[in-house]
């Protein structure tokens, strides 16, 4: 039998480019994004990218989002 090597899954759960009228299952704000990444964490995946979005869904890199994500851990 093989060793099998640990799978590293990366979750980028908004991006930069999907909106609500895309696809509205696209997390957008942090509170839907920190619910996303704790699911997914559940299922297993090992790390996440983060982007923020603001209140007009536009990219941000403000620290106000972030810091409400990583804060709701």
């Amino acid at each position: 039998m093989t060793e099998q090597k640990p799978v590293i899954i990366n979750l980028c759960p908004t991006g930069m480019i999907p909106r609500k009228k895309q696809n509205p299952q696209v997390p957008i704000s942090p509170k839907e994004v920190v619910a996303d990444v704790k699911r997914c964490y559940e299922l297993g995946f090992s790390m996440v990218h983060l982007h923020a979005r603001d209140a007009q869904e536009d990219p941000t890199w403000r620290p106000e989002p972030f810091k409400e994500m990583i804060a709701n851990r």
